[in-house]
């Protein structure tokens, strides 16, 4: 039966080629044994483009192994919240410290405090400064030129019991500026 025999009654002229979606290729037509197939065969007879094939597999294979920046330890401390323990541990590779504060009673808002120095990051001082709440403080080192942004050591949570330092003048605002409050 030729392809198109059944429309004969029809208006239609026959078409000698079916019409299909751009890329679909019927299976046994002409266009697979020509074409499709003789390429298929020269990539997965083991040449692919000259190359012997064990020498693709190991260079996909190395393509595929990922490089990664060593990162030195991290400090040994007793707790695991413990900000001025762990910037000591840090020595002079910490260069600065980002540190946000919880909002009161809201899980996943936070307002942003500044960027203090290690030297400013006592429990003591924070709590004098901006009173008492959860913190949440990032600790940053030297700037790398290549990735355009500073080292990043970790990131440390901690509390300060608020009856014993009160929320600040300074906090307050900050809290008001970034949220409307």
């Amino acid at each position: 039966m030729e392809w198109g025999s059944h429309n004969r009654d029809s208006s239609k002229p026959l078409d000698s080629k079916p019409r299909f979606p751009r890329g679909f290729v019927l299976q046994g037509s002409q266009l697979v044994t020509s074409r499709v197939l003789p390429a298929f065969q020269q990539r997965f007879t083991g040449v692919l483009a000259g190359i012997p094939a064990d020498l693709t597999s190991r260079m996909e294979h190395e393509m595929k192994t990922k490089t990664t920046k060593t990162k030195p330890p991290r400090p040994f401390r007793n707790f695991p919240d413990a900000i001025d323990e762990i910037l000591s541990g840090y020595g002079p590779r910490a260069r600065i410290v980002v540190l946000w504060r919880q909002l009161d009673r809201k899980q996943d808002v936070w307002t942003y405090l500044g960027r203090l120095q290690p030297e400013q990051c006592e429990i003591e001082m924070i709590g004098d400064r901006f009173g008492g709440g959860w913190y949440r403080a990032k600790i940053l080192g030297a700037w790398d030129r290549e990735r355009r942004r500073e080292e990043y050591f970790e990131q440390v949570a901690f509390g300060i019991d608020q009856q014993w330092w009160p929320m600040t003048a300074e906090t307050r605002e900050r809290i008001r500026k970034q949220h409307g409050m």
